[in-house]
């Protein structure tokens, strides 16, 4: 599958990554509605030794 990210949706993503600088993979769900489009990125971290995934909305309905 092949999308466009927005400059504005590269930088949330940067930024995201900079904050969790151990972590090396990051997962990301990309959905398509008729309307638009909405991007999620995950990051797999442990907090507590309890692992879990921190999930980030990078572009959402709003954007629609």
């Amino acid at each position: 599958m092949k999308f466009v990210l927005n400059k504005t949706e590269v930088e949330k993503i940067l930024d995201v990554m900079e904050k969790f600088p151990q972590e090396s993979g990051y997962k990301f769900d990309y959905i398509v509605s008729g309307l638009g489009y909405t991007l999620d990125m995950s990051v797999p971290t442990m907090v507590e030794g309890v692992s879990g995934e921190f999930r980030v909305n990078i572009t959402g309905v709003e954007s629609w």
